[in-house]
């Protein structure tokens, strides 16, 4: 599992620099590799991109049935991984 830490670095990283964005945007697999991310190859990654006038809504995967109520959600998605 990716700490959200790892992601954070990765995500300033990529922020910075324009041209290790492309190569990520053109590799997110092999970019993450390369700084000891291994995201299993039966994982698709898609990269998207959030601008100004438009925003991503991710719906994110749970395991088992889906929550009763909006608390339990809550505590699913703190201990759920958020990327990878």
């Amino acid at each position: 599992m990716v700490s959200e830490r790892q992601f954070h670095e990765v995500l300033l990283e990529i922020l910075n620099d324009p041209d290790l964005k492309i190569v990520f945007e053109g590799n997110p697999r092999g970019f993450l590799r390369q700084r000891g991310i291994v995201i299993p190859d039966e994982i698709e990654l898609r990269v998207h991109e959030d601008t100004a006038r438009l925003r991503h809504i991710v719906i994110p995967y749970l395991e088992g049935p889906p929550p009763a109520t909006v608390e339990e959600l809550e505590e699913r998605l703190a201990r759920a991984p958020s990327f990878a």
